[in-house]
């Protein structure tokens, strides 16, 4: 749920944040006392005050959009100023300061009615972060103290700081954010806000007026941290900074109203889109929270409970959600009915929903073909809907944010990824097709993406269940049969004898695969390549070099294959591109499958319903060393699953094999000897040199290229080329007057072989096949600086990744390190005050037998005394 549907709040009694309406009038001349300051009638704040009289005087009217934006400029640095003194503010200037505060508020508001921000928006971004630069220089002290206000200075700073955050909630919605944006600059900020929120909401009760107690400050942060989070780049920041964990305890509060709980749950769904947030969110147990919260009864607004449901299916696997069909129904009901409604509404909200947040969800489940069908054929909404209608609003929505994209609004562009992925979901389904097909201007716009993606998004992050809309472009139109034909693809010119040579090569088996299998997927790829003798391998880290054509390959790979190998796992059966690879292999080519299976995976039907029929092995453990009883079957598996004609006379599983040249019969080789005459070599087998680097080929290696493309071995002779560089050097010479070519070694050919003439037609294959050959060693070496550039990307990628972990490891460890430091200090101080007790005790206790002491000699004193005094009245009576 968006978060700029309404921003209100109140600082303080009688003014509201709708500045327009705020009194300039100024009743009295101010005098501020400033320690230090002799000269009362030309302070400091009074020489600010005049530059606001006078800047007043300047902003009676908006003019040009160049003045405007100079206008703004003057408003921040005055409003820096203000901010600067107000320490110095008494009780009775709070008035003018708020009112001057009003003056710099009002340019805002009246600027931003003129459309200045949304038509430029990188003057948008300039003036969103000088606002947070304001926010950020003066509000960590403030919000750091406690939420109780005791000077005017305090509450001036306050009412400030809420204006700010209204102001940057405004903004933020047209910022394009970089990854770098939210930097430790504002780490500090966050952290405040941060704790901020959490002591107020501990001071909270169960009383009914538990909302009134919080002030309007709160309400604003929360406000503007729902708007940050709605940029899914900025959440790793928000995540470092702890909200993952702390927006947790702030939802178990189960005294908080819907009003109170509606941002809170919204900035939880945001984290929840992106795939840090999600783990983050999964590790502090947030299903069990949101489930715990709703079984307390405190929410009644049906808003929030929608975005609960959001949210659990966003951080819940399809088979977890369709464990309550009823339940499962409705939800889908209500989410296409919000996409529905807001399809149509003023820019795509309806209810306090962008239409994106619906559509976010239904990419994630469907991905399971039973939700997928319901959605599509049976959910129920006003008006009714129908397949028909509801590929309709998908096609139609995609069409209207294509046309946005300009614009590199990034929410924007998200909703258009959303609606990429959820259309090439539909294009898995036949039935669907015509559907699609038919949509002239829906089809013109993939086929740009496809093509132009580069320059139509800008670049930003994509959770994991989503994929980039380049490649859910070329998988739907791969899906509709739109795709380049495999069959267009070049291949080198063979002759008659080596093409049934070509077609006894070695079997070729695919890897098919999740990417987050990838360790697990390269201890079966090593598995394999010790076989590299009896098998061919295809995988895309190496054949896909580039993202360039990427679908084509991928289909060519499967279609060379005998045996495609799926590593099946969770990850894979949730993979768009892992599920059109088994489509198109199962269903148009029929090719042969070996399942291996991870653990015990939920197989989806769409998966179960095509490779039912085949063996399978299944490996438990998979971070461990392979088992060698399960690498045995599994290659056993392998060779018994390739057809019968690739099966050699040997036992393949054996540690030596017999030879498997690419060509099983020889050829032909004839060599000048120094007399002029020729001479005939068979060697045993020819080199297999099309995998190596044309700057390695040695002199066999030429041979080869001329056996192997059929040129006359005379031109081979004459050329008597030594390296694979010096092919190359000359095939740059050649360009394009390969004739000119021709007329100059014809007479050397005659020269040399007298009785030869140079056909023109074999010297014209001879240039053709070196511009093949130039052609083939500069994609090869493309394709060598592609794969180590991916390589170097993705070691970049895990280094981060592993940098991330580490510092939140290191966070963690911070925050026991301090908790067990605060520990030991209440422990040595309870220590100190039983020391200081014991003392006491032992000091009242020699106190005690002290008087004691006293006491017993006073008792045998009495005594004495008493027996001297019975003698004395003895005596006294007998006298």
């Amino acid at each position: 749920m968006t978060s700029n549907d309404s921003i209100t709040s109140e600082s303080e009694p009688g003014e509201t944040i709708v500045v327009s309406e705020i009194e300039y009038r100024l009743e009295k001349p101010i005098v501020v006392f400033i320690p230090g300051i002799e000269c009362q009638e030309v302070s400091i704040c009074q020489e600010l005050f005049d530059k606001f009289e006078h800047f007043k005087q300047e902003t009676t009217t908006l003019s040009t959009v160049e003045n405007n934006k100079e206008l703004l400029n003057q408003s921040i640095s005055l409003w820096n100023e203000l901010l600067q003194i107000a320490n110095y503010a008494s009780q009775e200037d709070t008035h003018y300061f708020d009112t001057y505060r009003g003056v710099v508020v009002k340019i805002f508001m009246d600027i931003n009615e003129t459309d200045l921000f949304n038509n430029d928006t990188d003057f948008s971004r300039e003036k969103f972060f000088d606002y947070l630069d304001l926010l950020n220089r003066h509000g960590i002290q403030q919000l750091s103290l406690s939420s109780s206000t005791n000077t005017s200075a305090d509450v001036i700073i306050e009412s400030n700081i809420h204006r700010l955050l209204y102001i940057l909630s405004t903004l933020c919605d047209l910022v394009v954010f970089v990854d770098i944006d939210m930097n430790s600059k504002y780490s500090s900020l966050l952290n405040v806000m941060r704790d901020y929120v959490g002591k107020q909401l501990q001071s909270t009760t169960l009383e009914s007026s538990t909302d009134e107690k919080l002030t309007p400050l709160y309400q604003c942060i929360l406000l503007f941290l729902w708007h940050l989070s709605d940029h899914t780049i900025v959440v790793p920041y928000l995540l470092h900074a702890g909200y993952g964990k702390n927006v947790i305890k702030w939802l178990k509060n189960v005294t908080l109203t819907d009003a109170v709980r509606q941002p809170i749950v919204n900035i939880v769904f945001n984290l929840a889109k992106h795939d840090d947030g999600a783990d983050e969110l999964n590790k502090y147990e947030v299903i069990k929270t949101i489930e715990q919260t709703e079984q307390s009864h405190c929410i009644r607004e049906q808003n929030i409970l929608l975005l609960n449901t959001m949210i659990l299916a966003l951080l819940s696997t399809p088979n977890q959600i369709k464990a309550d069909p009823t339940e499962t129904n409705a939800i889908l009901d209500q989410l296409l009915q919000i996409a529905i409604n807001s399809s149509t509404a003023k820019e795509y909200r309806c209810n306090g929903f962008h239409v994106s947040e619906p559509l976010v969800v239904l990419v994630k489940l469907f991905v399971d073909d039973t939700i997928f069908d319901y959605v599509m054929n049976h959910a129920k909404t006003t008006p009714p809907s129908n397949t028909t209608s509801t590929v309709n609003l998908f096609s139609n929505l995609l069409i209207s944010f294509y046309a946005t994209l300009p614009k590199k609004n990034h929410l924007e562009q998200f909703t258009f990824i959303a609606l990429s992925n959820i259309l090439w979901s539909i294009s898995f389904h036949e039935v669907y097709h015509e559907l699609l097909t038919q949509h002239a201007e829906l089809m013109n716009i993939v086929q740009n993406v496809a093509l132009y993606e580069s320059e139509l998004i800008i670049e930003q992050y994509v959770p994991r269940f989503m994929q980039n809309v380049k490649k859910a472009a070329d998988g739907i139109l791969f899906n509709l049969g739109l795709e380049i034909s495999v069959a267009s693809v070049a291949l080198p010119c063979l002759s008659i004898e080596q093409q049934q040579q070509h077609q006894q090569k070695k079997p070729l088996v695919m890897l098919s695969y999740s990417h987050a299998n990838s360790n697990f997927c390269d201890k079966i790829l090593e598995l394999l390549d010790q076989k590299a003798d009896l098998l061919d391998i295809w995988i895309d880290k190496r054949f896909c070099k580039s993202s360039d054509d990427v679908w084509e390959s991928i289909a060519k790979g499967i279609k060379d294959s005998e045996l495609i190998i799926c590593i099946v796992s969770s990850e894979y059966l949730t993979s768009k591109a892992c599920r059109q690879e088994v489509i198109y292999a199962k269903d148009r080519l029929n090719k042969r499958f070996l399942p291996v299976y991870l653990g015990r995976p939920e197989i989806s039907e769409w998966l179960d319903i095509r490779l039912a029929e085949y063996k399978y092995v299944r490996f438990q453990n998979t971070h461990l060393p392979l088992n060698e009883d399960k690498v045995e079957e599994f290659l056993s598996k392998v060779i018994e699953s390739i057809p019968s004609e690739y099966q050699p006379d040997t036992n393949l599983i054996g540690t030596h094999h017999r030879s498997s040249p690419i060509f099983d019969q020889a050829l032909t080789i004839e060599i000048i000897k120094a007399d002029g005459n020729l001479a005939t070599l068979k060697p045993t087998e020819t080199i297999d040199n099309r995998n190596k680097s044309v700057l390695t080929w040695t002199q066999d290696d030429i041979y080869d290229w001329f056996a192997r493309y059929d040129i006359c071995p005379y031109i081979r002779d004459m050329y008597q080329f030594k390296t694979g560089a010096q092919m190359i050097t000359y095939a740059e010479c050649l360009k394009d007057e390969w004739q000119k070519q021709y007329d100059k070694y014809a007479p050397r050919y005659a020269r040399r072989y007298p009785h030869k003439e140079l056909l023109e037609h074999e010297f014209a294959l001879f240039i053709s096949a070196l511009r093949h050959y130039i052609t083939e060693a500069v994609r090869s070496d493309r394709n060598l600086y592609s794969k180590n550039l991916i390589e170097s990307h993705d070691e970049i990628s895990e280094m981060k990744r592993k940098l991330k972990v580490m510092n939140h490891q290191i966070d963690q460890l911070k925050e026991e390190i301090h908790g067990q430091e605060q520990l030991m200090l209440n422990v040595e101080q309870l220590k100190r005050e039983a020391i200081k007790k014991e003392e006491a005790c032992a000091n009242q206790q020699l106190e005690f037998e002290r008087l004691n002491k006293q006491l017993s000699e006073a008792n045998d004193e009495r005594k004495k005394q008493m027996k001297q005094l019975q003698q004395a009245t003895k005596n006294l009576k007998t006298n």
